[in-house]
């Protein structure tokens, strides 16, 4: 597994590669995409990897909506992928209450204006889960 801090290396604080006269600052191409990747990552807020680069938080965002513009649509599908968890019934479900069943939905907004919906049984923890957890990257 790669350290958070080993990837740190090299990327905070950005370079700056010139200040002008107005005193904004330009900075190296290659730094700026490096910490728009890691945004995209998802494993730090936006806020507190500007915070660590030295640059304003609505700066950083800014460049990723520009970075996303600035994807192919082959790229862009891949950078919206969220993997899919199923869940499986068990072959003996386990014994429970009797409780009125009520449908209910979960909705979930993603990058890219992308609206996910889920409709199913409100007493349903494990495709609640399963949903939540594909959302965050883990399996």
């Amino acid at each position: 597994m790669i350290n958070d801090n080993d990837e740190d290396e090299g990327l905070f604080p950005l370079r700056v590669q010139r200040v002008r006269s107005n005193g904004k600052r330009e900075y190296d191409e290659r730094s700026k995409e490096r910490l728009v990747k890691r945004c995209l990552q998802g494993r730090q807020s936006t806020a507190s990897l500007a915070l660590k680069a030295g640059v304003n938080a609505n700066q950083l965002r800014k460049w990723v909506v520009q970075y996303r513009q600035s994807l192919t649509p082959g790229d862009a599908e891949r950078a919206r992928f969220v993997p899919v968890v199923t869940h499986r019934e068990s072959a003996a479900p386990p014994v429970m209450a009797r409780r009125p069943v009520t449908e209910s939905t979960l909705c979930a907004k993603l990058p890219g204006d992308i609206t996910l919906e889920l409709h199913g049984a409100s007493h349903d923890p494990e495709l609640v889960r399963a949903l939540v957890g594909a959302l965050l990257g883990r399996s």
